[in-house]
């Protein structure tokens, strides 16, 4: 089968960033063809959506499997409904109704989707995506799934909007090159169907709604710039706010040591979470950590801090049983799964009982690993410029500029990535510097 071909992209990033078309299949499995410059994203997840209506401007194009011609295009103020129905996808035109495997939907001259979910986990969610999307039913649920193929540069600003949405240009343009660096290295991850997701296992993204001027300035000033560690991307992670110092990476996720990833005192942190509190149920919270690790839970003790005073493992205790140590950031995901994610905002915490509640306090808000949004904030009120801040919190990183996409793909790296511009010195690191081959783990929950 040839590879379809499908109206050319903006030119926005056509001589920057290159990719190479895959095949278009009608099943699942298969990856719709990508343009030149696109990311993959898959959207609306969180809703599992089973029926959407799709609205665009006259002449929205409607492509069902492998064929070339559209099967439908929409007039003024028309709409197409799309469900799942018996492994397949049911679309609903004015006048008639066919079933496909795939659809693939294209709007003209650069113009926006517009997708409202009507039956799913949450209904009525409007949003609105610029880029084609591509449609099946998911491989292991009775669901939608979506996919956006979106210019990376509309990604980032997006992203900038929907992840920092403080106001200020330089931290923006900060958010802008870790929002594009972490996209690009985590390349391959999600699977063959699709790059990321729009929720934190990846980076939030809410389409062109979201996107302001300022986030949109911060990605055209900061366009196809990204960070580089001994000729490699770095896994730019980031948070919310530090409490006052960030976190060794392998501290929070008990992996190999990153020597960009190092912890640091952070003056910059004038976040609205420099001291929190909260308290739970001590029956609630023992139930809910019984259930998340299987078996039963009948207290709990910190048993360890890493240097920057974080807790770093937690020992849950069983009656007739030894305890287990288990991570604090494992212990964090579990508690705010369960009470929100407004509720333990870190691990920078200590713990008490009172009467019959266990009450926390603490510092900071997210894993404290990267950079933290509310100490940008803070280095662009102060005068600093985005390299400032990301060589801040960043250790000897560079920044590599005109980025080449095909250089940058999970394809073998060449040895180094060409014109990369050193970041003003950086505090020292206390690890000594290795090859930045290992990830941590995934940014899951702030």
């Amino acid at each position: 089968m040839n590879p379809k071909v499908f109206p050319s992209p903006p030119a926005l990033l056509r001589t920057l960033l290159l990719l190479t078309l895959s095949l278009f299949a009608a099943g699942p499995g298969r990856t719709a063809p990508l343009a030149e410059g696109q990311l993959r994203i898959r959207v609306l997840e969180q809703q599992a959506p089973r029926t959407v209506v799709l609205e665009g401007p006259a002449g929205l194009s409607l492509f069902s499997g492998d064929n070339d011609a559209p099967i439908a295009r929409l007039g003024p103020g028309e709409q197409a409904t799309v469900s799942v129905h018996d492994g397949e996808l049911a679309l609903a035109l004015p006048g008639t109704r066919i079933h496909t495997r795939s659809l693939h939907i294209f709007p003209p001259d650069e113009a926006d989707v517009r997708i409202t979910v009507t039956r799913g986990l949450q209904k009525d969610v409007t949003r609105s995506y610029q880029g084609s999307l591509y449609l099946i039913q998911d491989p292991d649920n009775p669901v939608l799934q979506l996919v956006n193929h979106v210019e990376v540069e509309d990604y980032v600003a997006s992203v900038v909007a929907s992840e920092y949405g403080l106001k200020d240009l330089e931290g923006s343009k900060a958010m802008a090159v870790i929002a594009r660096t972490y996209a690009l290295h985590a390349l391959g991850e999600a699977g063959d169907a699709y790059d990321h997701v729009d929720h934190t296992l990846s980076q939030v993204y809410g389409g062109t709604d979201r996107i302001t001027p300022l986030a949109r300035q911060a990605a055209r000033e900061t366009y196809g710039e990204v960070l580089t560690f001994e000729g490699h991307l770095i896994d730019a992670v980031y948070f919310s706010a530090s409490g006052g110092h960030t976190a060794d990476n392998e501290a929070v996720w008990l992996s190999k040591p990153l020597p960009y990833l190092r912890g640091k005192q952070d003056p910059y942190d004038t976040s609205p979470y420099a001291a929190w509190s909260t308290s739970v149920s001590r029956k609630n919270l023992l139930e809910v950590l019984s259930q998340a690790f299987g078996f039963r839970v009948s207290g709990l003790r910190i048993a360890d801090r890493s240097r920057d005073g974080r807790v770093k493992t937690l020992s849950l205790l069983r009656d007739g049983g030894p305890d287990r140590t288990i991570p604090a950031n494992d212990f964090r995901l579990a508690y705010i799964r369960a009470f929100g994610a407004s509720t333990l905002r870190s691990t920078f915490f200590t713990v008490r009982t009172q009467g019959n509640d266990y009450v926390f306090q603490g510092r900071g808000f997210g894993h404290g690993v990267g950079l933290s949004q509310w100490g940008a904030h803070e280095m662009a009120r102060q005068g600093h410029s985005y390299r400032e801040i990301l060589s801040f919190y960043y250790t000897g990183v560079r920044l590599q500029k005109k980025v080449s996409y095909a250089d940058l793909h999970p394809a073998p790296r060449p040895a180094g990535l060409g014109d990369a511009a050193a970041l003003p010195p950086a505090e020292a690191s206390e690890t000594p510097a290795q090859p930045a081959r290992k990830k941590p783990r995934r940014r899951i929950g702030w």
